[in-house]
């Protein structure tokens, strides 16, 4: 089998007890069955102890009782009492794994970092150069997946290399580099169903050439938004939206809110060239870390168009969020209050379900979040 990663996947360890955030708090977590099985077989204290700890959510599904918000076997130190009585073989899969996560696509198999955990956020934005995988053989089995079609997979992943080539072309600014995958994007799946390779072929090359690429940029600016729309309006639906959204988190409600109430207007100020250039390649990485995450989640779904949508508002969501925090402290963002904003959109929007259920609803079903809305408020941006 084929195993891609980012290359800083096994730099990644732990920061424990040091970490400025903990992921045993704010988040129900699934205890799988083969855990649950050796919880229900533990000697002991600590066996007595998992024990009464364990529930059943709404689902059916096991998990412990959260006290106050936080694990019940998250100590005052923010470490964890079954790791330290037990070991990290005895945590559930999800604690054992996180923050990485894995993908499989019939003989290729991913893995990379979770945005939400700080030290991770850390090594994925910090690094000003293009971010890097790395690919090797392993001799586990292919995953045969009777759901998945191997061509179309091969397609998909196709369009995932065009697109991280777009993300990465420092010729454009990164908002124009989204406005050129939404295009590619929807092209694309106006040809998903439509058995014509002359076509499909024209439009990779169409977005790798940065002379058309430059034409069809420059032909968007010159097209109208939406009839009764403005970019000021897709922007507004897009906070909107986010503040539907469920919360861990009371200080990121408050944060979205003071976006709000302060870009009344289009956030493209006269004066925020100095926040412009702060770390710049941080937005680079956030679409290429959502890219590579989710993209291929069409390979099931047929809906490539959704996926960049999502990149397009979690760089948006982010910018915004984070010119506010540097307006807030003076036209000043230290590297790690910046990688915060990034690590808070993740935790608060894109690790939950339902808030990621929400924003493919609205950006599938608004005309304020479509992709041509978005193009409009993309262009907007320097």
């Amino acid at each position: 089998m084929i195993f891609q990663t980012p290359e800083i996947f096994d730099t990644f360890s732990c920061l424990a007890g040091d970490c400025p955030d903990t992921c045993c708090a704010g988040w129900e977590v699934v205890i799988d069955p083969e855990t649950e099985k050796c919880y229900q077989k533990t000697d002991g204290p600590m066996g007595n102890r998992l024990r009464e700890a364990m529930t059943l959510d709404a689902d059916g599904d096991c998990i412990f009782i959260n006290q106050a918000g936080r694990c019940p076997f998250l100590n005052h130190k923010d470490l964890c009492d079954i790791h330290i009585a037990l070991g990290e073989d005895a945590l559930s899969e999800t604690c054992r794994l996180y923050p990485r996560f894995y993908g499989d696509y019939g003989n290729l198999q991913e893995a990379g970092l979770s945005l939400s955990c700080p030290e991770a956020a850390r090594l994925i934005l910090s690094d000003p150069a293009p971010m890097r995988f790395v690919t090797s053989q392993n001799d586990a089995p292919s995953r045969y997946d009777p759901e998945l079609d191997p061509m179309f997979c091969t397609r998909m992943l196709r369009a995932r290399r065009l697109g991280l080539a777009l993300l990465q072309n420092r010729r454009f600014t990164i908002f124009e580099r989204i406005t050129l995958l939404l295009q590619f994007a929807t092209r694309l799946t106006a040809l998903l169903f439509i058995s014509d390779e002359a076509a499909e072929s024209a439009l990779y090359t169409a977005f790798s050439e940065d002379k058309q690429l430059t034409q069809t940029l420059s032909a968007l600016r010159s097209t109208p938004q939406p009839a009764g729309l403005s970019p000021h309006d897709t922007f507004s639906a897009l906070f909107i939206c986010l503040g539907q959204c469920e919360h861990r988190q009371r200080s990121f409600t408050s944060q979205l809110e003071k976006v709000q109430t302060r870009f009344r207007t289009v956030p493209n100020l006269p004066d925020n060239t100095g926040f412009q250039c702060l770390h710049a390649h941080y937005y680079e990485h956030l679409s290429v870390y959502h890219l590579f995450r989710y993209f291929m989640d069409c390979a099931w779904s047929c809906e490539p168009l959704l996926q960049v949508q999502h990149i397009a508002l979690a760089c948006l969501s982010v910018y915004a969020l984070s010119l506010s925090q540097w307006l807030e402290n003076g036209r000043s963002l230290s590297e790690k209050e910046h990688q915060a904003v990034f690590c808070a959109y993740s935790r608060e929007i894109e690790h939950s379900i339902p808030n990621q259920a929400l924003l493919s609803e609205h950006l599938t079903l608004d005309l304020e979040l479509s992709a041509p809305a978005l193009t409009g408020l993309l262009m907007t941006f320097p």
